[in-house]
């Protein structure tokens, strides 16, 4: 018989657990910017679902997902957004116009350019692990159990591993992508901090563009540690739209320094990285 989409009377802290797990695999660990985007929906639909075996998870992406009408002959590969000159107009109009102002052919271009290169990349992977190459949802499947990812036992039922491996454990990374997943980690790690930080700036409905305070100040203040602090900050110096009035990294924990954030700076900086990032970030 086949198992049941999880009800709402299912046990919540079992779901909390396994929606958990899916987000430390995807950004703990940096699959989600190894793989095509239709990773989310895979590992999400096991995590809800398990156990289960594969003749019913291909019958519940048919059913249940819009995005894999044919379940696991369903392509990986999302279909591109094409951007139009009113699109990106009102994009300017919504944002500011970007630094490096583009037109939609442009963009268009880069985009599908970007798309080949992943879909080479994929198939490099697919190679790597001995699993026939086809841009499907099975092929990936099939990769995230050579991976370890999922693992699927003599009865066939999937489940997602708790002791999942790195991407750079079990794939040929090329340098770029083994620093995106440098930097997604250690982002990851600081994350808590730096939107605590961020949340400082925007109290009562106004949105600050400056505060007064040392590390020792603001780590009281979020109960952690200084040294954690000082590297949420270099997180959000990194990503931009944050600056300090000393060198962070040398700045003695009980220094008082100014924090400050240029909005403008901060928001344009996140449209950036919407565009630029390539369809399996």
């Amino acid at each position: 018989m086949r198992p049941l989409r999880p009800s709402r009377s299912r046990d919540n802290r079992y779901m909390e657990e396994a929606q958990q797990l899916m987000a430390d695999i995807l950004f703990g660990k940096g699959w989600s910017s190894t793989l095509p985007s239709t990773l989310v929906i895979v590992l999400g639909e096991i995590a809800q679902s398990a156990p289960i075996v594969r003749a019913d998870f291909d019958a519940m992406l048919r059913e249940a997902n819009p995005h894999t009408p044919q379940g696991l002959d369903s392509s990986v590969w999302e279909p591109l957004d094409l951007w139009t000159d009113e699109s990106l107009a009102t994009l300017d109009s919504d944002y500011g116009d970007l630094d490096e102002p583009r037109t939609a052919d442009e963009l268009n271009a880069e985009e599908a350019a970007q798309r080949l290169a992943d879909q080479a990349t994929f198939e490099q992977y697919l190679v790597s692990k001995g699993v026939p190459i086809e841009h499907t949802v099975s092929a990936l499947l099939d990769l995230l159990i050579a991976c370890e990812v999922v693992t699927m036992d003599h009865a066939g039922v999937l489940s997602l591993n708790e002791s999942a491996p790195l991407p750079a454990e079990v794939l040929p990374l090329d340098s770029k992508e083994v620093e995106i997943q440098d930097k997604l980690r250690w982002e990851r790690l600081h994350q808590e901090a730096s939107q605590a930080i961020i949340r400082l700036f925007r109290t009562e409905g106004q949105g600050l563009d400056h505060v007064l305070v040392s590390l020792d100040q603001l780590a009281a203040q979020l109960e952690t540690d200084p040294e954690d602090v000082r590297s949420a900050i270099g997180v959000l110096i990194d990503e931009g739209g944050f600056s300090t009035s000393t060198d962070i990294e040398r700045t003695p924990s009980d220094q008082s320094f100014i924090l400050n954030v240029d909005w403008e700076a901060f928001n344009q900086n996140r449209i950036h990285v919407s565009l630029d990032s390539p369809e399996n970030q």
